[in-house]
C-alpha cells in the first residue's frame, strides 16, 4: 500500500473486503493492464476491447519498486465496514495519468460492477475472496514539491 496516490487520476473501488486479496486482479479485469508481478493476467477476457484502457492507466513502483497499475487505500469513513478501525484497507486505487472520457469512466465502472461475479467460484487464489462493490470515486490528485537548496 501506498501513502498517497501517486498518479494524477485515480479510480477508487470501495469493498467490503481486504483489497490486499484482490486489488491487482480487480485491475486486471477492469483495464486489461497487468504490473511487472503479472498477477492477474489470468482474469483478462480476451472478449473484451480493452484498447483505450491503456491510454490512461498508469504504473507506478509500489513500496518493493514493482510497477503496478493499481494499489490499496485505507479506505474512507463512509465506507468502513469496521467503523473501529481506521486502517481499514478495502479500497483499490487504479491508477491514471489522464482523465478518463465518459465512455472509459462507463466501461470501468461497469466491470467493477462485474468483478465479484467474475471471480466467484474460479478457485485458486480467488477461492477465498468473497466481496462486494459498496462505491466508487473518482479522484483528481495535487502534487506539490518543494525545492530546497542544500548547504554544505
Amino acid at each position: 500500500m501506498l501513502d498517497r496516490i501517486p498518479s494524477p487520476y485515480a479510480f477508487l473501488i470501495h469493498t467490503d473486503s481486504y483489497a490486499g486479496n484482490f486489488e491487482r486482479a480487480m485491475c486486471a479485469f477492469i483495464t486489461g493492464e497487468i504490473g511487472e508481478c503479472g498477477v492477474g493476467k489470468d482474469l483478462i477476457d480476451e472478449e473484451v476491447d480493452y484498447s483505450t484502457m491503456d491510454e490512461i492507466v498508469a504504473q507506478y513502483p509500489d513500496e518493493h519498486g514493482c510497477h503496478r497499475p493499481v494499489t490499496m487505500q485505507r479506505t474512507p469513513d463512509q465506507w468502513r465496514t469496521n467503523k473501529k478501525d481506521e486502517w481499514e484497507c478495502n479500497t483499490v486505487a487504479i491508477l491514471l495519468s489522464d482523465k478518463p472520457t465518459l465512455e472509459q469512466k462507463k466501461f470501468m465502472e461497469k466491470m467493477a460492477m462485474e468483478f465479484p461475479e467474475a471471480i466467484a467460484g474460479r478457485g485458486g487464489r480467488y477461492d477465498s475472496v468473497k466481496m462486494k462493490v459498496l462505491g466508487m470515486e473518482w479522484i483528481e490528485t495535487e502534487h506539490t514539491y518543494k525545492e530546497k537548496r542544500l548547504e554544505f
